[in-house]
């Protein structure tokens, strides 16, 4: 489910060569079930061939915004969603889900990044726990950090990773807002899609943050692709403007540590990656 969203069609790719796996690919308005997430599913044929499935993967998410539609419209994707599937699904061959949700879903009122995604994804999470125990289903659910690549496809939700490497590489430097360096934590979008895979063929189930074990400052990523580059990196702060929060992992075990995988790749070896190929 999901299978339009960028790590929904990476995730098909790799599946590709998984002789052992057989692949039912779902999205809002493709696939073999085309099912929109904000309604009911009501045609008998999507019923069928969601009960045919063994092990549903929820890659499908709503990122929100600042109406009360986005606010509605998130939660029916992120989290009232996976009731209406598992529902429709368990009553055929389905033993596993796995839940993609993000780290956001840690975050307390409190926190400033706290968001109606983080908010509705928690809720998608809770709301599996309860169904998968209730109908004796496995449920793995991955919490995963900020997704990049090295071909620019993850653009679209870190836009400032990449914008950050276009200024260093044109020489404009980097500004960074406030006066105090902000944390984020990159995992390559080929890791990810890594674990999904190993959690589908051993069906594990668990709870874990796909997130990487060493998270990395924006002053350190410019460092970074300037070292590579090999230019001098002006950097700037500006006390003008509010800090930037930090990206917080570890509220859940580490699924590369849990799982017996290797760390995940150093950022600046996933710069490199990207200088050389989307940047270039």
């Amino acid at each position: 489910m999901g299978s339009q969203s960028t790590l929904g069609r990476i995730l098909l790719c790799r599946l590709a060569t998984e002789k052992r796996v057989s692949v039912i690919t779902s999205s809002r308005t493709q696939g073999d079930v085309p099912i929109e997430l904000e309604g009911p599913i009501a045609l008998e044929s999507q019923l069928e061939i969601l009960r045919t499935c063994e092990t549903v993967i929820m890659t499908a998410a709503d990122f929100g915004g600042p109406s009360l539609d986005d606010f509605v419209r998130a939660h029916r994707v992120n989290s009232l969603s996976v009731a209406r599937l598992l529902l429709a699904a368990s009553e055929g061959a389905l033993r596993h889900l796995i839940l993609i949700s993000t780290v956001s879903a840690a975050y307390s009122p409190t926190s400033p990044l706290y968001s109606v995604y983080g908010l509705s994804k928690r809720r998608g999470e809770d709301l599996a726990d309860v169904l998968c125990s209730s109908l004796n289903l496995k449920l793995s659910i991955l919490r995963v950090s900020q997704i990049y690549d090295s071909v620019g496809i993850c653009e679209k939700h870190q836009a400032a990773l990449y914008r950050i490497l276009r200024d260093v590489q044109s020489g404009r430097g980097l500004t960074i807002f406030g006066s105090r360096d902000p944390v984020r934590n990159y995992i390559h979008i080929d890791e990810v899609v890594d674990l999904i895979v190993r959690i589908l063929t051993e069906e594990t189930a668990g709870k874990w943050e796909c997130a990487n074990p060493k998270s990395t400052s924006l002053v350190q990523i410019a460092n970074c692709a300037s070292k590579h580059l090999g230019i001098e990196l002006p950097i700037e702060f500006d006390h003008s403007r509010p800090d930037l929060a930090d990206v917080e992992v570890g509220a859940w075990p580490n699924a590369f540590e849990c799982l017996g995988f290797a760390p995940p790749r150093d950022i600046c070896v996933g710069i490199r990656e990207m200088l050389m190929a989307h940047m270039s």
